[in-house]
């Protein structure tokens, strides 16, 4: 980030409007706000915003100092949080999470979908399928796009008359 008017304008209109929102009608779906390792303005656009905000949502935000490390296990519990927030001579963090790969422009898939491609929309907390019949040989190609956390997984079944129920009982390749 960087300070600049825009930064400024996006904190006090769009974003205060979000957050008003989030209070009325989704109150308790955000326990808090946690803003670690942030550039030193951001407590400059804290002080304009703050009071634009309804109080149960203001006393949601955290916004730790460069003692960050130590603050957070007062908010999460150190197990679950990345073990890449560790620093040398610090041991505390123990998830085993990766960080994101930040994927080269060049990279991205510029073309169109196939027309005779399959989609899966799902919302946040559902799951979704989408069944193939393969002979062998064949191969799956997917393109995956996603705008939170998500799992994906293929999975076998011998049961060509199955009913999308019973994953559990699939073979996972």
């Amino acid at each position: 980030l960087k300070m600049d008017r825009n930064v400024m304008a996006l904190v006090s209109g769009a974003l205060s409007s979000i957050a008003a929102f989030m209070a009325d009608h989704y109150v308790e779906l955000i326990h808090s706000f946690v803003l670690v390792n942030v550039p030193s303005f951001i407590h400059v656009i804290w002080t304009v915003v703050h009071p634009l905000l309804p109080e149960r949502t203001r006393n949601k935000v955290n916004i730790l100092g460069s003692n960050w490390r130590t603050e957070i296990q007062n908010l999460a519990d150190a197990s679950v949080l990345p073990s890449f927030w560790n620093v040398e001579g610090m041991d505390v963090f123990t998830a085993n999470i990766e960080r994101g790969v930040t994927v080269p422009l060049e990279l991205y898939y510029k073309g169109s979908m196939p027309e005779d491609s399959e989609t899966v929309v799902v919302k946040s907390g559902k799951t979704g399928t989408i069944d193939m019949q393969l002979k062998e040989d064949q191969s799956v190609h997917y393109l995956l796009h996603g705008d939170g956390q998500f799992a994906f997984a293929i999975y076998f079944s011998d049961d060509p008359e199955r009913d999308g129920e019973g994953v559990e009982k699939w073979q996972r390749v």
